[in-house]
């Protein structure tokens, strides 16, 4: 009799495994699921953001060239009367992101500011916004890494479009600051997560701005990302996602993100969007350990904490 309920026993506890493994593969299944359409919402999402992100910047950059090449054409037609600052306040032809506009002469002197009347005379002439107007012979729109402006002290990307003479000659330059910190704020307001980001990157690799819901995500303007994954990804294709990689995660926060990126058509420029691992998998890891906490109570020894660990050792709830 004895032997009989000791075997019953051992039956009972073979049905019991076989009965926690039976369950353990159905929470496995649902949670590798639940991930598995997670992530693809995230590879949509951030996809979408990008798009939407290289839109927004292509348009912002599009309207100060604009304001650029209408202050040059204004200017010319009579610089020797010209009101910077009434012509700012008259035409309204900027965005909320321009800071200041300013026009130097051939030897780099700021000599009006949309600030007013120019009492210290501001040189910027070792400057590359500058410099590279001055040397070269095209009409072309320059795009600055963020630098401290010479009139604002502020951090900002300029703006620049050469001045010509008459003869063809190189007479100055025209330009606009559009202020890091304004751009900064703006990417900080979409929503993104807890560890979502948003950065505009030069063509050169240099990060413009940068922003997210935690503050910790700023203040990155200036740092070159050049030999970090996007650029590996950029020689393979204009648009597209990846996960960063350790150590280039350990360089910005430590956090692993689903990067996702679209060069700025016709631009030197970069939109990207990261969305956090922890954002995309937190409802799929909190289903899972609903559904193993609640349908599921102790069963042979079976506790909540084995079940947080999933069989053999694993953390199939949490993905690690």
């Amino acid at each position: 009799m004895a032997k009989w309920i000791q075997a019953l026993r051992h039956t009972t506890t073979y049905l019991g495994l076989v009965v926690i493994a039976i369950i353990w593969g159905g929470i496995y299944l649902l949670s590798s699921e639940q991930r598995q359409l997670a992530y693809e919402d995230a590879l949509r999402q951030g996809s979408n953001l990008a798009r939407v992100l290289e839109e927004y910047i292509r348009g912002a950059v599009q309207e100060s060239d604009n304001a650029l090449l209408a202050l040059r054409q204004d200017y010319q037609h009579s610089p020797e009367n010209f009101d910077l600052a009434a012509w700012v306040a008259l035409t309204q032809s900027h965005n909320n992101l321009t800071e200041h506009f300013g026009i130097s002469d051939a030897k780099g002197f700021v000599i009006l500011s949309s600030r007013g009347p120019v009492r210290a005379r501001s040189y910027v002439a070792d400057r590359r916004p500058f410099m590279l107007q001055r040397d070269s012979t095209a009409d072309e729109l320059y795009i600055s890494d963020p630098l401290v402006g010479q009139v604002s002290r502020r951090l900002t990307i300029e703006f620049t479009r050469r001045l010509n003479k008459s003869d063809g000659t190189f007479n100055g330059t025209v330009a606009s600051a559009l202020d890091v910190s304004e751009l900064e704020q703006f990417f900080s307001s979409l929503d993104l997560g807890r560890g979502g980001i948003v950065s505009l990157v030069g063509s050169d690799g240099v990060v413009l701005a940068r922003g997210g819901t935690d503050p910790a995500t700023r203040a990155f303007a200036g740092r070159s990302v050049r030999k970090t994954q996007l650029f590996q990804m950029m020689k393979r294709s204009a648009a597209g996602s990846y996960w960063n990689a350790p150590n280039d995660s350990v360089e910005f926060e430590g956090v692993q993100r689903v990067i996702s990126y679209r060069s700025v058509s016709g631009m030197p420029l970069i939109a990207v969007v990261g969305l956090s691992k922890s954002d995309i998998f937190r409802h799929a890891n909190d289903a899972a350990q609903v559904h193993c906490g609640r349908k599921h109570p102790d069963i042979h020894g079976l506790d909540r904490d084995d079940c947080r660990r999933g069989p053999a050792g694993t953390n199939a709830v949490n993905g690690g």
